[in-house]
């Protein structure tokens, strides 16, 4: 057999063996659907100043696309089906211009605020939902049914219904709620009160209070490790990393961090071996050994970073730089910056998700 031919024969094997020529399916069987294309990493970025999303191609580390929402967003969270939730907290006049400077609730116009349902696809809001007066912080569940939404204005957390926007329930906790994160298993809610200076957590299926945790001054983060028995909190009046046991809900560990430090947003590597912390009015990412609980590595990206957001293989880490209006890329393995990235003015949240598909945040 000639060599031609035998090659001819092996590409013809090799064909088959790939599927390349797909046979039609039998009577009564389910056509088979094509693999579709990877959906892209998307990077969501909240401008509270321009009342605007951005949203940054994680590919490139640019923007692609902006998104009016005419109202002050604040926290962000990528759902698990391409939609992004945005919290909307008062008008684009009453968003912080200095660093540290806050709105007044006083007279503030909360008529639109709520939750703002953003289709990614379609580059648009297509509803929003009720928050509360004043939402602040956000979090949704793993199937992208329920939201859970801290009010600036009022002590209360609303647990709301996606589908018919109807909140099902409302809870009173302590005023001044700054962050809300679910347990990574779904089943309790904690909830991060700057008033009491502690973490109150729910139970996700009765909406009950089952305790209360004293962190450090004016908590303004929580995270988890992935196994869900780890609990980081970070206070942000007083320079702090609390290290929390999930099951007693006892502070095991107090890390303080470097002098000016203000810890604004926190997120978790992947196979939870560091902790990464943005410092506010410190500038700068901490990296925190979670197995020694001391601060390894530190860089700065800008002033005033806030949110954080770590992609899911663990490898990049992007802030919402809040007094520059713009985001830093740092590689989280080496700590350094990688690109900062102009955004809206007074950039806020961060989340990172997908454009269609399942999403991490």
């Amino acid at each position: 057999m000639s060599s031609d031919r035998r090659i001819a024969i092996a590409a013809a094997v090799l064909l088959a063996a790939c599927g390349a020529e797909p046979r039609a399916p039998a009577a009564g069987q389910p056509a088979t659907r094509a693999h579709a294309a990877p959906s892209r990493r998307l990077v969501y970025v909240t401008n509270e100043g321009a009342a605007s999303l951005s949203i940054i191609d994680a590919a490139t580390d640019s923007v692609i696309a902006t998104i009016p929402l005419g109202r002050r967003p604040r926290a962000v969270r990528a759902g698990p089906d391409g939609r992004v939730f945005v919290a909307l907290n008062g008008p684009p006049d009453c968003a912080q211009t200095t660093p540290g400077a806050r709105c007044s609730d006083t007279g503030a116009d909360t008529a639109g605020d709520g939750i703002a349902l953003v289709n990614v696809a379609a580059r648009r809001v297509d509803r929003v939902l009720p928050g509360g007066p004043g939402p602040e912080a956000l979090d949704v569940s793993a199937d992208g049914k329920r939201l859970y939404v801290a009010s600036a204005n009022t002590p209360t957390i609303s647990i709301i219904q996606v589908a018919s926007g109807r909140v099902l329930r409302t809870i009173v906790v302590s005023h001044g709620a700054t962050a809300v994160r679910l347990r990574p298993d779904g089943k309790e809610l904690w909830v991060a009160n700057a008033a009491d200076h502690g973490v109150t957590i729910i139970g996700t299926d009765s909406g009950r209070v089952l305790g209360h945790v004293v962190a450090d001054r004016r908590p303004r983060a929580v995270a988890f490790a992935p196994d869900g028995r780890t609990a980081y909190v970070g206070g942000e009046a007083g320079g702090t990393l609390s290290i929390i046991d999930v099951a007693t809900r006892v502070v095991r560990t107090v890390v303080h961090l470097p002098k000016g430090a203000q810890p604004m947003g926190i997120a978790v590597a992947p196979d939870g071996g560091r902790i990464y912390v943005t410092t506010g009015k410190g500038g700068t990412v901490l990296a925190v050994n979670a197995a020694t609980s001391q601060v390894t590595a530190s860089v700065a990206v800008g002033p005033m970073p806030l949110g954080i957001a770590l992609t899911p293989d663990g490898r990049r880490l992007y802030t919402a730089n809040g007094a520059s209006n713009d985001v830093t890329v740092v590689d989280a393995a080496t700590i350094q910056v990688l690109k900062r990235i102009p955004a809206g003015a007074m950039t806020s949240g961060a989340a990172i998700g997908t454009e269609a598909g399942p999403a991490a945040h």
